[in-house]
């Protein structure tokens, strides 16, 4: 495990509070630990959290990624069955509209 020292640069400050976390550049400092977790085909995968140490040790983390992992699948297949990896929309109820239109058209 690696602990990862850097800057973190906003894209969209118009989403970000900069008095609360970043200066006049859109920037702040962070810190942050690589993992790796071996998964079960044998590769590995890489995680960077800023999660504790204390509280979330890499057995806990590991834990938690694989439980979710099967979720994240299902939102993939999901996404992909219904062909709605982007979403265009900005107001929420057109992204409703998008997946709703999906969704039914997926059902043809």
């Amino acid at each position: 495990m690696k602990k990862i020292v850097g800057t973190f640069h906003v894209v969209n400050p118009k989403t970000f509070d900069f008095e609360t976390y970043g200066d006049e550049n859109g920037e702040f400092e962070f810190t942050a630990r690589l993992l790796r977790i071996g998964v079960d085909d044998g590769t590995y995968e890489e995680l960077i959290t800023n999660l504790s140490e204390d509280e979330y040790p890499l057995k806990r983390i590991t834990s938690l990624y694989k439980s979710r992992w099967f979720i994240e699948r299902g939102y993939e297949n999901l996404k992909y069955g219904v062909e709605i990896q982007l979403i265009y929309a900005r107001k929420m109820d057109l992204v409703k509209q998008e997946v709703y239109a999906g969704m039914t058209l997926h059902n043809f």
